[in-house]
């Protein structure tokens, strides 16, 4: 609303209007069109919770390739389970544990820890997971 009163006030206005402000102002109105932003993006996506095994795993290459990836973090889609969840061959992992109790009863604070590009844990208050990759000394959790 604000981008939109600028605009507007800058349209009204008698004076000149810095054209490279005004461009920027313009680009920012759309911004619910911006993938970032978008149900369907990356911020706000909540299918690779909802898809079953089988649909995930047809789909889990192409949005990998899109964006240039190996894996995929994924906040905004709390886990009843009050864990992190691996899903589609430890490709996408799904870190919204409910943290904070005022919004979500039994939620955990965590942590998704990568080592050397290849293992990741699952760290909470009280205890270590192992979530893919080698397990290592300091990592005594199950493996998922």
């Amino acid at each position: 609303m604000a981008v939109q009163a600028q605009l507007f006030a800058d349209g009204q206005a008698e004076a000149s209007v810095d054209q490279e402000y005004h461009a920027k102002l313009t680009k920012l109105r759309g911004i619910s069109d911006w993938l970032c932003m978008r149900d369907n993006g990356p911020l706000w996506f909540r299918g690779y919770d909802n898809w079953t095994d089988a649909e995930g795993g047809a789909r889990i290459e192409k949005v990998l390739a899109a964006y240039g990836a190996k894996h995929v973090v994924v906040g905004h889609t709390v886990q009843k389970t009050g864990h992190i969840r691996a899903r589609f061959g430890a490709r996408i992992f799904l870190i919204d544990t409910g943290m904070l109790s005022a919004y979500w009863k039994d939620g955990r604070a965590s942590a998704l820890k990568l080592r050397d590009g290849v293992n990741f844990a699952a760290e909470y208050l009280d205890e270590p997971e192992v979530l893919f990759g080698e397990k290592t000394a300091t990592s005594s959790g199950k493996e998922n």
